[in-house]
Parts: C-alpha cells; sequence; structure tokens
C-alpha cells in the first residue's frame, strides 16, 4: 500500500492552488472594479428634491408711520431731565419732564422745572421732524430706507432750546397710518380686490391685519395707505418701520431635460424610494429649449428626482 503522494502528483496539487488562488484573486479584482465604477457612478448623482406645491413670498418695504402727535415745546435754554421714560405711558396733567435753566457760564440751576402732560399718551424724546406730516405726495416722495437709516443713529438731546421740541406725546388709542410702497406686480394686482392685508414687523416681533385705506399708482411702484386701530405700542414710537408683506404662489416643478426617461407610451423620471431608483411617470406641461428645462406634473412634494438618469437603471440600490 503507497503512503504520500509522488512528486508529480504533489507538483500538479501545487499548480491547481495556485490556479485557484489567481481565479480567486482575478474574481476579487472583478468585483471590486466593478464596485468602485458603480460607487463613482452613484456618488456623483444630482438630485433634486420637488418642493411644495405652494411657496410663501415676502415683499421687504419700509412704512412711514402716522400718529396723533403733541409736541411739548422747550421753555427756555435748559438741561432736560426725563420724568417719565421713552415708550411708557402718561396720565393726563402728570409730569412727563424737568428742565434745569442753564447759565452764562454753561453749567445749570438747581432748581427743577416740571412741564404737565395736556392729554393722555405715550411719551417719546425722539423729535425727528416728520411729526403730524400728513401730505401723501410727500410721504411718497420720502427716502424711507435713508430715513430709517439716520433715525436708527440718532441720538436724544441732553440740552434744548428755547422754543425747540423736546419732548412728544403719542396718542396710542385713536390707531395709526401706515403708507408704504411696494414694486408693481402680481401681488399688487391682488391687492386690488382686497379690504386688508397682514402685514409683518420682524424687528417688532410682532404682525398684524391692516385695513387698506387708499391705493395709488406711482409708475412702477404702488403705494399702500393703511390703517389700524390699537396696534403694537412700540409701532406708535416708530417713524419708519421694516415691513414685510407675502402670499403663497404656486411652484411648478421644473427639471432639465436630462432627467426624463421617454419609454414606448410614456414618460417619466426616476426617484429615489427607500435607497431603490423608481421610476414615476410624468407628464410635460412645458418645454424650455432656450434653457433645456421641462415643467411637468405628477411628482409629489418631497420625491427625490435623479437628474442625470443615464447614470442609473430601474432598480438598482442607492447606499
Amino acid at each position: 500500500m503507497r503512503i504520500g503522494l509522488s512528486k508529480g502528483e504533489k507538483m500538479s496539487r501545487i499548480r491547481k492552488d495556485k490556479v485557484i488562488k489567481i481565479a480567486v484573486v482575478v474574481a476579487a479584482a472583478v468585483l471590486a472594479v466593478s464596485y468602485l465604477i458603480r460607487y463613482i457612478s452613484l456618488s456623483n448623482l444630482e438630485t433634486v428634491i420637488v418642493p411644495p406645491e405652494q411657496a410663501y413670498v415676502t415683499y421687504e418695504t419700509y412704512g412711514f408711520v402716522c400718529v396723533d402727535e403733541y409736541l411739548l415745546n422747550a421753555a427756555f435754554d435748559a438741561k432736560l431731565t426725563p420724568v417719565i421714560q421713552e415708550g411708557k405711558r402718561v396720565g393726563k396733567n402728570y409730569a412727563v419732564y424737568a428742565l434745569q435753566r442753564t447759565t452764562e457760564d454753561g453749567g445749570v440751576e438747581e432748581n427743577l422745572n416740571y412741564f404737565y402732560a395736556p392729554l393722555a399718551g405715550l411719551v417719546s424724546y425722539k423729535i425727528d421732524g416728520y411729526e403730524n406730516l400728513d401730505d401723501l405726495a410727500q410721504i411718497y416722495s420720502l427716502d424711507m430706507a435713508g430715513i430709517y437709516e439716520t433715525l436708527a443713529q440718532s441720538q436724544v438731546s441732553e440740552t434744548v432750546q428755547n422754543g425747540q421740541a423736546c419732548a412728544k406725546i403719542i396718542n396710542n388709542v385713536g390707531g395709526v397710518r401706515l403708507v408704504c410702497t411696494l414694486p408693481k406686480n402680481e401681488y399688487t394686482d391682488e391687492l386690488q380686490e382686497k379690504s386688508s392685508v397682514e402685514i409683518n414687523f420682524p424687528e417688532l416681533d410682532w404682525k398684524g391685519q391692516f385695513s387698506i385705506i387708499s391705493q395709488t399708482d406711482l409708475g412702477d411702484k404702488v403705494a399702500l395707505e393703511l390703517q389700524k386701530k390699537a396696534p403694537h405700542d412700540d409701532l406708535y414710537l416708530s417713524r419708519i418701520v421694516k415691513a414685510e408683506f407675502g402670499h403663497y404662489v404656486k411652484q411648478d416643478v421644473v427639471l432639465p431635460k436630462g432627467a426624463v426617461i421617454y419609454r414606448e407610451s410614456e414618460v417619466g423620471v426616476y426617484v429615489i424610494s427607500k435607497k431603490f431608483v423608481t421610476y414615476k411617470t410624468i407628464e410635460i406641461l412645458e418645454t424650455d429649449e432656450v434653457n433645456g428645462t421641462v415643467t411637468v406634473d405628477g411628482l409629489s412634494e418631497g420625491d427625490e428626482v435623479i437628474i442625470n438618469a443615464q447614470r442609473v437603471k430601474e432598480g438598482m440600490y442607492i447606499r
């Protein structure tokens, strides 16, 4: 009985083992290259998420605040000391501020002269020169953005001269009028059919519904005269405010033409659903040859559409 393998058999066995190892290495290399190619292809996928059917579009502008204001003038050159702080409400016949006469050497007298409110309202020491301005044409012509920046940097004066307006009382019961201008567009066209509009004041962290009193065509702009009773107190105390108007508009789904897949009797796109490439039929509503895009219907909010559809096939798994 023979024990072990002959030399020839051993060599044959070694050659077979080498062949098997080489085959395994080649197979592994082919799989690796295939995976790498597939990985590169999928990692370079371009997709777009279908947006909601409607989007809220805002239009930012500035508003000029018109309120009933009663000016209090200084009776002599003096140093002003507030009794009621800026933005606080004062009752009728209550002290608003005190004045100390200035002397020739630049000092002030010790004696305090108190001045009282002839009516109740909000107290403000910010005199901007636009108090009780009511001429709409003049308001329309104002550089509201420039005035806004100037007023934001202005400081309340600690000294006043004889006859100078040094404080004012704002009637915060009678309401406010707000004058704004907006570029003429579809939104302003819609406003022609409305009697009120909601306005957001981002810096005041407040929004309110305003009645539309008038709309004036200014060529490329539309001026709005608005009114509201008892709004936010900070609005009374402002002269120029940042205002946001807005409305919902329908959003079209626009895709590059390369995203569209044509089959025998239907048109569709590839979408990624649960990490798999899925075909979804669509309808082409409009084609823009100049920009190479199509407006489509049939997709839902949140669908992830593959733009470079030629890189994938239906059923492919996306890591």
